[in-house]
């Protein structure tokens, strides 16, 4: 009999730790559990549209590599929140140094020569909010001043991205 009520009560234990661990993980922020990405954004320092993947370091330092149509780039984000708040919205800032080739033509905010790609290394300055859900599926979207440099001039423009993708 003595048994019976020492295994009852360590059921019953084990059952509210069970349950507690549930509610905690209906309750948790995904970009602490969801660390590895793969995503598609529109715009951005690429300029037209890239792939990337990206690493959550912890919940609020996301380090991130992505190539596109006309270049690549590497950088890192920053998300406000903290680890234990369910958080789907993130705001962030960060920072992606890259190199783009665009044709050399004469654009109105680019100015060319007409005589073939040129290369420039770009700093990209996003600012931004992500939806993440507990699933790992996230949608970003961010405005960012992006600097570029080639080897007769420097220019910066207003810029942004639409992203999306999944963490797992």
């Amino acid at each position: 009999m003595k048994k019976a009520i020492v295994l009852f009560f360590i059921w019953i234990a084990s059952y509210g730790f069970g349950q507690q661990k549930i509610q905690k993980g209906n309750d948790f922020n995904p970009r602490s559990e969801k660390k590895v990405g793969y995503g598609f954004q529109f715009m951005g320092p690429t300029l037209f549209a890239s792939f990337y993947m990206n690493y959550f370091i912890n919940h609020q330092v996301n380090v991130e590599a992505g190539g596109g149509f006309l270049g690549y780039y590497g950088g890192a984000k920053f998300h406000l929140g903290k680890k234990e708040q369910k958080q789907l919205f993130s705001p962030y800032i960060g920072v992606n140094l890259g190199r783009i080739s665009l044709p050399d033509m004469n654009f109105g905010w680019y100015g060319g020569t007409g005589s073939g790609w040129k290369g420039f290394f770009t700093v990209y300055l996003p600012v931004g909010i992500q939806l993440m859900n507990k699933n790992g599926f996230h949608f970003s979207v961010e405005g960012a001043w992006m600097y570029y440099t080639g080897s007769a001039f420097t220019k910066s423009i207003p810029y942004g991205a639409i992203r999306f993708g999944k963490n797992f």
